[in-house]
C-alpha cells in the first residue's frame, strides 16, 4: 500500500477525506466567487490564528476551475501568512456520502473558531448550490 505523507495542518481532516487531498497554491486560485458578507470583523484573523495554533479542519473545496466553493477564509489566511500551498478537495470528486462528513467537518470548524451559526448556514447553502448545479459557477459569455 501507497503511503501518503500528511502534513502537519492536515492532521485534522476526517480520516475518509484525506486521500483526496491535494495542495493548491491559495494566489492561484480564484477569489471571485467569495462571499464575504455576514463575515464578522477580524474573520481572516481568527482563521489565521486557528491555522497556526491547530491547524486545518476543513480543507478548501474547489471546482475544476479552480474557483473556490469553500473556503475563501482559509485561502485569505494562507496568502496573509504567505503559505506555499494548502490542503484542497475537488467538489466533483466528494461521494454523497462524503457530504455530510465534509459539511459536519465545516460545521466543527465554524464552532471552533467561534463563528455564529448564521455564518455557517450562508457558507453551507452556497455549497450545497453548486453541489446541486456546479454550472453557477459558469462565467457568462
Amino acid at each position: 500500500m501507497a503511503e501518503r505523507k500528511i502534513y502537519l495542518e492536515e492532521w485534522l481532516v476526517e480520516p475518509v477525506l484525506r486521500d483526496r487531498i491535494f495542495r493548491a497554491d491559495p494566489r492561484a486560485l480564484n477569489l471571485d466567487w467569495c462571499n464575504t458578507e455576514g463575515q464578522p470583523d477580524g474573520y481572516i484573523a481568527m482563521i489565521k490564528d486557528v491555522v497556526l495554533s491547530i491547524g486545518v479542519l476543513t480543507p478548501v473545496l474547489l471546482d475544476s476551475e479552480g474557483n473556490i466553493v469553500a473556503g475563501c477564509g482559509l485561502v485569505k489566511a494562507a496568502i496573509c501568512l504567505l503559505l506555499d500551498d494548502i490542503p484542497a478537495l475537488r467538489l466533483e470528486d466528494l461521494t454523497p456520502e462524503e457530504w455530510p462528513i465534509f459539511t459536519q467537518s465545516m460545521a466543527h470548524y465554524f464552532d471552533i473558531v467561534r463563528l455564529e451559526k448564521r455564518v455557517f448556514r450562508s457558507e453551507a447553502r452556497q455549497i450545497i448550490a453548486m453541489a446541486a448545479d456546479p454550472s453557477v459557477l459558469a462565467v457568462p459569455a
